[in-house]
């Protein structure tokens, strides 16, 4: 046995406990039937633990109670002891417990560990009301109750672990006023969308299913409708909850999700092109090997115009089509089943759903990267800067720097007729669009699925004549695929914003079809 492990065992036994729950050996990760029913379960074993212990950077190969340092101890200090003759007789130890102290060594070797990068411990480390975090700088103690300490008892901000604080989904949370789900929702997302995981393609949405299901259980418990004005999602949605990494009573904000980094892109097979968990990235691991990991994505700020927005697509049908349990490929048919509703929602047997969306389409033409300037411009004009990720909320500058409009992620949308018009911008993460020779051989291929309509008066900001209208579309960009059972389908290939005049003359003289968006 590992000294990881059997240290652990030490532990558990000096606390009082007879069981330890190990995931790689209570869980045969080769035997696919006993991995399918198991890791569903998984969620509920760190939920009902006593304590989760984590071992970061060394642990596997030190073990839990044999931590090293990689760096002398800055904050000890040796001091003489003077005894009551005034003569010196040995000497005293002084160590800063300093709550600034403790948290910059809390970052380091437990925030910026190689473990929490893992896309698994992301829900174990949510869902534990306990843990014990082993590091090179010691360890730690956390309670979702209590927060973070050292085993002194002395308290800190554990804020440097980016997988975040305080998202225990409890009574106390559910009876708070301003929660909201679909806000909780995409920053859940937008921390574990670029995590990475052994197996990518099967445990994308698996490793997120814990999560997923104590979200439902609040959803429920505060019976949360839709937050969509008008009639745009049918009774056969509603009565359907969580599909793909998203939330049906919320479609309409989970859809416009966005790559928030550049990147090598690829598509990961059996989930939808809408939904984020469909996308990864490539980066590079401490061997100087590139690996492939989760694309990580963001959301536009929440009250981009709060106010005046009007849902301009409805969603007809959501429908789960059956996937090949082996290869996890969505087993189209001429004839789909269309009441086919899988026995665990947040498992893989849900992980592929097409939605039926009835909304106008207009073609467009992708040109160039906008320069900073020009996507700062763009920004401005549609007001999507913001990220509503804790980590880019205390510094606005940050925020700014770390916005996709720098990063070289958005191009310009002109009009057909007038290529030379910037019209709005575009975030485009399908793989086989990211080069400008690839955007120029898509032109005619590339349309705008219409989701939102935003009418500013007075001016931007309120500058200006309350005569003067401006008006802004969310879209999303799609073409045509070919799909067995569904007629007229498309794949998602990005987001964007259109604006103008022009934009809005067209929008009202395009009728509206009936589209599937697989």
């Amino acid at each position: 046995m590992p000294r990881l492990f059997a240290e652990t065992c030490i532990l558990a036994h000096s606390l009082g406990i007879k069981y330890v729950w190990i995931d790689s050996i209570c869980i045969r990760q080769d035997k696919e039937e006993e991995w399918n029913r198991e890791a569903p379960q998984m969620a509920r074993y760190y939920q009902n633990a006593w304590v989760t212990v984590v071992a970061a950077n060394n642990a596997m190969a030190n073990g839990l109670l044999n931590m090293r340092r990689t760096e002398p101890v800055p904050r000890m200090t040796r001091l003489p002891y003077m005894d009551v003759n005034g003569e010196q007789n040995g000497y005293f130890y002084l160590q800063s417990t300093r709550p600034d102290v403790l948290q910059k060594e809390y970052s380091v070797g437990v925030g910026d560990s190689e473990l929490l990068q893992r896309g698994w411990v992301f829900q174990e480390w949510r869902l534990s009301r306990r843990i014990i975090a082993f590091s090179d700088s010691g360890f730690f103690l956390h309670c979702h109750t209590l927060g973070s300490m050292s085993p002194l008892g002395d308290h800190f901000n554990g804020a440097g672990v980016r997988l975040g604080q305080n998202s225990r989904y409890d009574d106390h949370i559910m009876q708070d006023r301003d929660f909201s789900p679909s806000s909780e929702w995409e920053d859940i997302v937008a921390k574990y969308s670029g995590l990475g995981l052994t197996y990518l393609t099967r445990d994308r949405l698996m490793a997120l299913a814990g999560v997923a299901s104590e979200v439902g259980r609040t959803i429920k418990a505060l019976k949360v409708t839709s937050s969509i004005p008008g009639p745009i999602l049918s009774d056969d949605v509603l009565a359907r909850q969580y599909v793909c990494g998203l939330w049906l009573t919320h479609i309409h904000r989970g859809l416009i999700w966005e790559q928030a980094t550049p990147g090598f892109r690829e598509r990961l097979p059996g989930i939808p092109t809408w939904s984020w968990a469909s996308m990864a990235s490539h980066v590079t691991d401490g061997d100087d090997k590139r690996v492939l990991t989760g694309m990580r994505v963001r959301w536009p700020r929440k009250d981009f115009y709060q106010r005046q927005r009007q849902m301009v697509c409805a969603i007809h049908k959501a429908t789960t089509v059956p996937v090949d349990i082996q290869n996890l490929l969505p087993q189209f048919s001429d004839r789909p089943v269309p009441d086919y509703v899988p026995e665990y929602e947040y498992g893989n047997e849900n992980r592929f759903v097409v939605l039926t969306i009835y909304s106008p389409l207009m073609p467009i033409q992708i040109e160039r990267l906008l320069s900073v300037v020009d996507a700062d411009l763009a920004d401005e004009v549609t007001s999507a800067l913001g990220n509503r990720s804790d980590e880019y909320e205390s510094d606005p500058r940050i925020m700014h720097l770390d916005h996709p409009s720098r990063k070289g992620l958005w191009r310009c949308i002109c009009l057909p007729t007038d290529p030379s018009r910037i019209v709005g911008w575009a975030s485009v993460e399908h793989p086989e669009l990211q080069s400008d020779e690839k955007i120029a051989s898509s032109s005619g291929s590339i349309y705008a699925l219409f989701l939102e309509r935003c009418e500013e008066k007075g001016g931007w900001f309120h500058w200006g004549s309350a005569l003067i209208s401006r008006v802004v579309f969310t879209i999303l960009l799609v073409r045509r695929v070919s799909i067995p059972g569904f007629n007229e389908s498309f794949e998602r290939v990005g987001v964007g914003r259109l604006f103008g005049e022009e934009v809005n003359r067209r929008y009202l003289s395009t009728e509206k079809t009936t589209m599937s968006l697989v």
